[in-house]
């Protein structure tokens, strides 16, 4: 029963990686036609679809391993290795430097609203932007 579910639910997965590179990434970036813009927001929606997938697949990996399913378990840790990298692969090319993470209104207002960033300091600014800190620990009249 357990390789029953291992195999379709690997084979689902694994597609949907191919799926979402061709489709989801490469037809955007095909449409952008070398507007850099366009296509690093095509690659961080990407990204992010992918670290979705991660986890619902580290989620399932686990119950599988709770439920003592091997064959999931294995195939679940496969298509997480698949996933996990191409999530992680967002550099910049050579002889550019990485532009510094957006910070949408919404986000800037919470951050605005709560004592977060100045109890992590540096951490926030590496992940949400050094803009948006700033702007917090001056306060959101500044």
């Amino acid at each position: 029963m357990d390789l029953a579910l291992a195999i379709p639910l690997f084979l689902l997965e694994t597609a949907w990686l191919v799926l979402d590179w061709m489709f989801g990434l490469g037809m955007e970036v095909w449409a952008a036609q070398g507007d850099r813009e366009r296509i690093d927001t095509a690659s961080l929606a990407h990204t992010e679809r992918m670290w979705v997938l991660l986890v619902a697949v580290l989620l399932v990996a686990v119950l599988a391993g709770i439920f003592r399913a091997r064959w999931t378990l294995i195939a679940h840790l496969l298509v997480a290795l698949l996933a996990g990298g191409g999530a992680g692969d967002r550099t910049a090319p050579v002889g550019r430097q990485p532009r510094p993470a957006r910070v949408c209104p919404l986000q800037r207002e919470l951050l605005s609203r709560c004592c977060l960033p100045s109890a992590l300091g540096g951490l926030a600014g590496a992940a949400l932007g050094t803009a948006a800190v700033t702007r917090v620990r001056a306060g959101p009249d500044s």
